[in-house]
C-alpha cells in the first residue's frame, strides 16, 4: 500500500468518524433541561400545573436571590472586620437566621409544588425530591475545598 492510498483511507476514516459524531449530536438523546423541564417530565405536569410550577419557581428564585444578597452583605461586613479588629468577633446571629430562612423557604416551595399534584402524580414526588436534592447538593459540591497550607 503506497502513501497516497494510506492517506485516502485515513481521510475516509476521519470523514466517517465526523459523520457519526454529527449524527450523535443532532439525532442522539436530547440533553435534560433545567429543573423545570425535568419537573414536568418526572411529575407528569399538565399545562396548567406547569404554568403554576413556573410561577412558584420564579417567586422562589427571587426570594432566594434576595436572601443570598442579604447573606453576602452580612458576611462581607463581618469579614471586613479582619482588617481592623484583632479579636475574633462573634458571628452575627442574623447570618444564621438568613440561612435558616433559606431552608424554610425551600421547604415551603417544595411543599407548594406538592400541593399542585394529583394523587396519581404523588407517586413520582419522591423521585422529584431526590432529583432536587441531587441538584442542591451537587451545586454545593462544585465549590472547591480551600487550599491546604504547605
Amino acid at each position: 500500500m503506497n502513501k497516497l492510498q494510506a492517506y485516502r483511507w485515513a481521510t475516509a476514516g476521519l470523514l466517517i468518524v465526523n459523520l457519526v459524531l454529527l449524527a450523535v449530536v443532532f439525532f442522539g438523546p436530547a440533553p435534560r433541561g433545567g429543573p423545570h423541564a425535568s419537573a414536568r417530565e418526572i411529575l407528569g405536569l399538565d399545562d396548567d400545573q406547569h404554568a403554576e410550577f413556573l410561577r412558584l419557581a420564579g417567586t422562589h428564585r427571587q426570594n432566594m436571590q434576595a436572601l443570598n444578597d442579604r447573606q453576602t452583605q452580612l458576611l462581607r461586613t463581618y469579614l471586613e472586620q479582619l482588617a481592623t479588629v484583632s479579636d475574633v468577633p462573634p458571628v452575627p446571629g442574623e447570618v444564621c437566621s438568613v440561612e435558616t430562612e433559606k431552608v424554610r423557604l425551600t421547604y415551603r416551595h417544595l411543599n407548594d409544588i406538592k400541593q399542585l399534584l394529583t394523587a396519581e402524580q404523588m407517586t413520582a414526588y419522591p423521585v422529584f425530591i431526590e432529583d432536587i436534592l441531587q441538584r442542591i447538593l451537587l451545586q454545593q459540591e462544585k465549590n472547591p475545598p480551600p487550599p491546604k497550607d504547605s
